[in-house]
C-alpha cells in the first residue's frame, strides 16, 4: 500500500494539494482581520477611506446640491447641522459639502490612475536595470538620478504649463514623472533575487530570462511594491491639490480640493469654513492613507509577521 493508502485504512483524512490553498488563503486573510484589528489607527484609517471612496462614488446621490450652483444671497453662510449647508458656504454661495464629495471624485481618479501608470512604469524600469545591470542600469538611473535632482513641483509646473491644464494632462505628468520612487525599489530587489539559488538554478537548467523575471522574481516583488503604492496615493493626493490650487489642475468650473483651498484663501480673514473644509478633506484622507500603508508595510515584512 502507498502511505496515502495506509492513512486511509487507519482513518486519518487525505488532504488534497490543491484544497490546502484555499485554507492558506484563508489563514492570511485571518491573520490580516486581526493584526488590522489591534492596530487601532489603521483601522481607524481604513474606516475614514471607505467613508471617503463611498462620498466620491455616490456623490450624485449624497451632495445636498449642485456643487457650482451659485447663490449669492447665501453667500459665506457658516457651518450648521441645522442649516440646509452643513459645512457652510463659499464666497459665491456654493455649498461645500457638495464640492467637498465632487472634489473627492478628482482626487482619487487622478491619484489612482497616475499611480497605475508610474507602478507599471516604474515596475518596469526597475525589473529591466536591476537584471540586465550594465549599460542599461546606468541609462535607467542615471535619468532616475536627475530626476530626483530636479524640483519636483517645478517639473510639474513646467509640463502643465507647456501642455495646459486639464484632468488627462495632470494625469499624464504625474503618471510618468512618479516612477522613480518605483523603480529605485524594485532595481534594489531585483539584485538582490537575481543572486539567490532559485535563480542560479532556473539558468541551469536553461530557463530564459523572460520566464524567470515572469514566473521566478516578478512575484516576489509584490510586497515592495505594494507598500510603494500605497504613499503613492497620498503623494498624488497632495501633488493634484497643490497643482489645482496653482490652477494648473482641471478646468475651473470642475471641483477640487485644491482649487477649494486657493478659493478659500481670498476669503480667510472674514470666513474660516471655505478652506478648513477642503483642507480637512486632504489631510484625513492623506493621513488615513500612510497609516494604512504603515501597517501594509509591518504586516508584509517577514521579519516582523512571524512577531504577529
Amino acid at each position: 500500500m502507498t502511505p496515502a493508502a495506509d492513512r486511509a485504512v487507519v482513518g486519518a483524512p487525505v488532504v488534497s494539494p490543491t484544497a490546502a490553498v484555499p485554507a492558506r488563503r484563508r489563514g492570511e486573510w485571518q491573520r490580516a482581520r486581526s493584526s488590522l484589528r489591534r492596530n487601532r489607527l489603521a483601522l481607524v484609517s481604513g474606516i475614514i477611506l471607505v467613508l471617503v471612496l463611498v462620498g466620491a462614488a455616490f456623490a450624485p446621490l449624497l451632495a445636498p446640491h449642485d456643487p457650482n450652483e451659485i447663490d449669492i444671497l447665501n453667500t459665506l453662510r457658516p457651518p450648521s447641522l441645522a442649516s440646509v449647508h452643513p459645512l457652510g458656504t463659499d464666497g459665491l454661495g456654493r455649498d461645500i459639502l457638495s464640492r467637498v464629495l465632487y472634489g473627492a471624485r478628482i482626487s482619487l481618479v487622478v491619484s489612482v490612475v497616475a499611480l497605475a501608470m508610474s507602478t507599471s512604469l516604474g515596475v518596469t524600469l526597475g525589473l529591466v536595470s536591476g537584471y540586465f545591470r550594465g549599460a542599461v542600469d546606468d541609462v535607467l538611473m542615471g535619468l532616475a538620478d536627475i530626476e530626483l535632482a530636479f524640483p519636483s513641483i517645478l517639473l510639474y509646473i513646467i509640463a502643465l504649463a507647456v501642455m495646459g491644464p486639464g484632468l488627462l494632462n495632470i494625469i499624464l505628468v504625474l503618471g510618468i514623472t512618479r516612477w522613480v520612487p518605483f523603480g529605485r525599489v524594485v532595481r534594489g530587489e531585483v539584485m538582490a533575487i537575481r543572486e539567490k539559488e532559485f535563480i542560479l538554478a532556473a539558468r541551469a537548467v536553461g530557463l530564459g530570462h523572460g520566464r524567470i523575471i515572469l514566473r521566478h522574481i516578478l512575484p516576489n516583488l509584490v510586497a515592495p511594491v505594494i507598500v510603494v503604492a500605497s504613499f503613492g496615493i497620498s503623494t498624488n493626493i497632495i501633488l493634484e491639490s497643490s497643482l489645482s490650487f496653482l490652477g494648473l489642475g482641471v478646468p475651473v468650473a470642475v471641483p477640487t480640493w485644491g482649487a477649494m483651498l486657493n478659493d478659500g484663501r481670498e476669503v480667510l480673514r472674514v470666513a474660516w469654513w471655505p478652506a478648513t473644509m477642503p483642507g480637512l478633506a486632504i489631510m484625513l484622507t492623506v493621513l488615513g492613507v500612510n497609516a494604512l500603508g504603515d501597517w501594509l508595510r509591518d504586516f508584509l515584512d517577514p521579519r516582523l509577521s512571524g512577531a504577529e
